[in-house]
């Protein structure tokens, strides 16, 4: 079945194919018992096949709206902005926008202030 919706992040339009049959859909539309959750009626999706026709965020290999909505730093490496130095972006955080390291500059004050 195929389903079009326009991502509630980026504003885009796309149409993804899914293995959905129609009364997959309609048992979920029918809001009725169990298979009133999306998860439930269509439990042959993956995760981000359901979140796609719930609110048409989508990620795979060339788009990832997640990551760029929570900050997931797409290189191997990024720089802290208080101190330039390297650090792994899975260990960093994300304050105020920009990345902090975690074993150089991110202390109980920067904690304090999330």
């Amino acid at each position: 079945m195929e389903f079009t919706r326009k991502s509630v992040w980026s504003g885009k339009t796309r149409t993804l194919d899914l293995p959905v049959t129609q009364e997959q859909y309609d048992i979920w539309k029918s809001g009725k018992g169990k298979g009133s959750y999306i998860q439930n009626a269509m439990s042959n999706l993956t995760d981000n096949e359901r979140e796609f026709i719930l609110t048409g965020i989508y990620s795979d290999n060339e788009c990832d709206e997640w990551a760029e909505m929570c900050g997931e730093p797409d290189e191997d490496y990024i720089v802290c902005k208080f101190c330039d130095n390297e650090i792994d972006p899975a260990t960093a955080y994300l304050h105020q926008g920009e990345w902090i390291g975690d074993e150089c500059c991110w202390d109980e004050r920067l904690k304090s202030s999330e």
